[in-house]
């Protein structure tokens, strides 16, 4: 019989509304939940995660609608409990030390008590519903104590997978936040632990030989067992994004936002508005490479593509703010009918994305610290002729070695990046546009997937 697969996440890929007395359920779209949607056909999996917008009476029969109809197993938790969790906690802490932002860091200790208490519960529905045989897949840094929770109090045969979606920072980085141990120690608790880099796999294990007695490559010792250590990058579905830009619809789009922007070669960039990205730095530097370049004005415009994201956190209301400002700024430059920069502060349709992914001619990602960058591989997925401006620090960029590769700190440096790209010669463009797609086609979502759970399915149990 096959083994049962439990992906543990800390949101279900679904919303609920009650609209006259009625649930309506609406499922929902990210990196993770379209990775393993790529994956379903062949990975037969259940998923556990928070579910909001239920009313406490009405939990049982939402509980048992989503087993039967989606095989989804909703988790309850109490709001205020939750948001000292996800907002402060995660958020507000591990998110900006994970991506070596620590001057970010804002908690309390009650949010970490939080944080820990809804790993507790998360283990108690998962263990409850485990038996012999199954594999547990947490997933990020929401969940970072939930696998040894999981292994002290399930008493079922079970291997239990970790992956982290975001970067792993160096030890220099877990030695100044001392909150980062017991995270790790509860990573451990885990049989197989995935990364997207080989760098990041590196920075974790030295965080582990700060406390761990066996260090090794590529596992760790701890407890009298080994856990496995892997770089697993995440891919996407390429069919998808090649498809839709072929579709007579998107060219069409295409083709409207070509002579909206008047003709003008375009750079594009696509993002949640947040700090790791970096959309400030290639802001300025499309603004350098205008004064450098003369030949370049009123033959050239920037599409900023921002959507929002965690409006509730001050860090991000103000980064907002100043990409308007930036956004103004950069239109300055030139003759005053000219617009530069055009800045979408809003969610797009899958279809004008595509379009813009289609009709662009350089697409630039400027992270400055980043897990993977499923951008770079969507825009690369499509049809077009476009060149890639990619940053040293995604971790998407060991894969896409026909990119253009810059220091996106360097601002000078990514402005010449772009005069790089906009002055590549067509050929080439496809030439290396070509050949990152026969790797994107490669390393889909589905062979992610798939590696990861034949990896773990194959752990002995000491």
């Amino acid at each position: 019989m096959a083994k049962r697969i439990i992906v543990v996440s800390n949101r279900l890929p679904l919303k609920v509304s009650k609209e006259g007395g009625e649930y309506r359920y609406t499922r929902t779209s990210g990196g993770l939940v379209t990775g393993l949607n790529c994956a379903k056909e062949s990975l037969n999996f259940g998923w556990m995660g928070t579910l909001e917008g239920v009313e406490e009476g009405d939990r049982e029969s939402v509980r048992s609608r989503c087993i039967e109809e989606f095989g989804f197993y909703p988790i309850f938790i109490e709001e205020g409990v939750y948001d000292r969790y996800y907002n402060n906690m995660c958020n507000g802490a591990l998110w900006p030390v994970l991506h070596s932002f620590s001057d970010l860091v804002r908690y309390e200790i009650g949010d970490y008590v939080a944080y820990k208490e809804v790993n507790r519960i998360f283990c108690r529905e998962v263990v409850r519903n485990l038996r012999d045989g199954d594999l547990v897949w947490v997933h990020d840094y929401h969940l970072m104590l939930l696998p040894e929770m999981i292994r002290e109090e399930c008493r079922a045969d079970v291997r239990i997978g970790f992956f982290l979606h975001i970067p792993f920072p160096s030890v220099a980085t877990v030695m100044g936040f001392g909150l980062l141990y017991p995270l790790v120690k509860g990573v451990l608790g885990s049989d197989l632990v995935g990364f997207h880099t080989f760098e990041y796999v590196g920075n974790f294990r030295n965080a582990c030989s700060l406390f761990e007695e066996s260090v090794s490559a590529f596992s760790i010792k701890t407890s009298g067992r080994s856990v496995q250590v892997e770089a697993i990058p995440i891919g996407i579905d390429p069919s998808l994004f090649l498809n839709e830009s072929l579709k007579k619809a998107t060219k069409e789009r295409a083709d409207v936002l070509k002579r909206k922007f008047g003709d003008k070669k375009i750079i594009l960039g696509v993002d949640r508005v947040d700090y790791i990205k970096g959309i400030p730095h290639r802001l300025k530097a499309f603004s350098r490479v205008l004064k450098k370049r003369p030949d370049l004005a009123g033959k050239v415009v920037f599409c900023q593509v921002g959507v929002p994201s965690r409006g509730n956190v001050r860090v991000y209301r103000v980064l907002s703010d100043t990409l308007c400002r930036l956004s103004g700024s950069v239109n300055s430059v030139g003759d005053i009918e000219e617009t530069n920069v055009h800045f979408v502060n809003s969610s797009i349709s899958f279809t004008e994305l595509c379009a813009l992914y289609l009709v662009s001619d350089v697409c630039v990602i400027s992270s400055l610290r980043d897990g993977m960058n499923l951008v770079s591989l969507e825009f690369i997925a499509c049809a077009g002729s476009g060149a890639l401006v990619m940053s040293d620090y995604a971790g998407a960029t060991g894969m896409l070695v026909g990119s253009i590769q810059t220091n996106p700190w360097d601002i000078e440096d990514l402005s010449n990046s772009y005069a790089e790209a906009l002055d590549m010669p067509e050929t080439e463009r496809i030439e290396r546009k070509t050949s990152m797609q026969k790797v994107i086609g490669k390393y889909t979502a589905t062979e992610w997937a798939n590696r990861f759970i034949g990896e773990l399915s194959q752990i002995k149990r000491c």
